[in-house]
């Protein structure tokens, strides 16, 4: 009979790369709540600045939702087709440079633009880590290193609503924004030791052996794989369980 290992294994799993990949990812994912969290800061001094109302604001917000959408799937792809890595780091520091460009845009059309480009590229942030993290972690500490890595959000948040109101109080609405600036040279920092995932390596590399129509082969197969009769009802289970916490939320 196989002995249960003591805490002392589990701390051995979760040493080097697991451990690393997971308080990177962390990192980010709080950087980048903290980036998105700022805009609910600005709200009454946009709604003084530009003389628009609420209904502007939701419209601004659902756009953003709308556009997220879309860029999650296609960022799933992506990290498919270069790698988990790369697509974690652009995307953390392309959404802090939009956020950034809050605090410069001339007109409430570009802030919208902005807005809206920022939400989406970090909504696609998420998966990536939660992917990085789940396939880095040991087998049996998959479930625990998952569910911490969701303390990015509450942790964004709280980061960013501890320097979002000085600097409101203090510099108006726009100064808010400036502090993301600094997540994009602390993404790139990120990059660096951030291990690329070992399975994506793995699967690239026997893509890379069965050619050009292996890979297009693959990723019909791999979407067709989630409407399989085996995972048709896991699939729409679990999107449906995502859309209505979302709704809720």
């Amino acid at each position: 009979m196989k002995a249960t290992a003591g805490p002392l294994a589990v701390l051995r799993e979760m040493r080097s790369a697991p451990m690393l990949t997971f308080l990177l990812c962390l990192v980010g994912m709080s950087l980048s709540t903290a980036d998105q969290a700022l805009f609910s800061f600005a709200i009454p001094g946009l709604q003084r600045e530009y003389g628009i109302g609420l209904e502007f604001i939701g419209l601004m917000l659902s756009a953003s939702f709308a556009a997220a959408s879309v860029t999650v799937v296609l960022v799933g792809m992506l990290t498919d087709r270069i790698g988990r890595r790369k697509v974690f780091v652009v995307l953390l520091a392309a959404s802090a440079c939009c956020v950034g460009l809050h605090s410069i845009a001339g007109d409430i059309t570009w802030l919208a633009i902005l807005r809206v480009l920022g939400f989406a590229l970090a909504a696609g942030l998420y998966p990536v880590a939660n992917t990085l993290v789940i396939e880095a972690a040991p087998p049996r500490l998959r479930g625990i290193f998952a569910g911490f890595l969701q303390m990015g959000y509450p942790l964004g948040f709280f980061v960013g609503s501890l320097f979002a109101a000085p600097l409101l109080e203090s510099f108006g609405w726009r100064a808010i924004f400036v502090p993301a600036f600094l997540v994009i040279p602390a993404a790139f920092l990120i990059g660096r030791y951030l291990p690329e995932s070992s399975r994506f390596t793995e699967t690239r590399a026997q893509v890379v052996a069965r050619g050009a129509t292996g890979d297009r082969n693959a990723k019909r197969q791999h979407i067709r794989r989630l409407f399989a009769r085996d995972l048709r009802r896991k699939t729409t289970v679990c999107f449906s369980g995502s859309f209505l916490v979302s709704l809720a939320i």
